[in-house]
């Protein structure tokens, strides 16, 4: 029997918004509720709390690599939402497209404008409560980087690269998926479905 990937991925979201959201969200029930895919959610978990552990208590911007000011160009804004920003770029050291995701750093949530590239942002004061905001914000975004980059299934995408702008704004790429699906659409769709049998 084959494994729908959408399905895995929409799981592991609906965990990670649960989670998002401040919620309780045992992935044993996720387990029970979809048993047909139990194995492959058990591994899955499994992977991401070896990752939880490894990281829970690394800071935030421990190395953290620089972004060489020639590594990526051509940035092109692809989206954007609560957390970040994506820009399409082209990796110039592997001459690949790749989706490029930055912190939306110190810009409000209701702009519609963002910067033409991703190191025009920069992070707030750290004593103010943006500033204070922002850590929190730099934690989560670089914890979905590394639990993101631990996950091997067809269904997500792979991370490529994680570092900071010379700001210290984290960042990380990914494979560039052409399209008009967002994840939200995906799990819409799926949601609804009947499992697979």
């Amino acid at each position: 029997m084959s494994t729908n990937p959408s399905r895995i991925a929409s799981v592991l979201s609906a965990w990670q918004e649960q989670l998002d959201r401040g919620e309780e969200a045992d992935p044993e029930r996720f387990i029970a509720q979809n048993p047909d895919i139990a194995d492959e959610l058990r591994t899955q978990f499994a992977a991401i709390s070896r990752l939880r552990r490894t990281f829970s208590t690394r800071k935030a911007s421990d190395r953290l690599r620089t972004l060489p000011n020639d590594r990526y160009d051509e940035f092109k804004h692809a989206g954007k939402g609560g957390m970040g920003i994506v820009y399409w770029a082209i990796d110039t050291d592997l001459n690949r497209e790749v989706a490029f995701k930055i912190i939306r750093a110190g810009m409000p949530e209701d702009t519609t404008s963002v910067p033409d590239t991703p190191t025009a942002l920069t992070p707030p004061g750290a004593d103010t409560p943006a500033g204070r905001s922002f850590e929190s914000l730099k934690q989560r975004f670089l914890q979905e980087a590394w639990i993101t980059s631990g996950l091997a299934h067809p269904g997500i995408v792979p991370v490529y690269e994680l570092g900071q702008t010379p700001e210290g704004v984290p960042y990380y790429t990914m494979r560039f998926i052409q399209g008009e699906r967002t994840l939200a659409s995906v799990i819409g769709e799926t949601r609804d479905k009947p499992l697979e049998e």
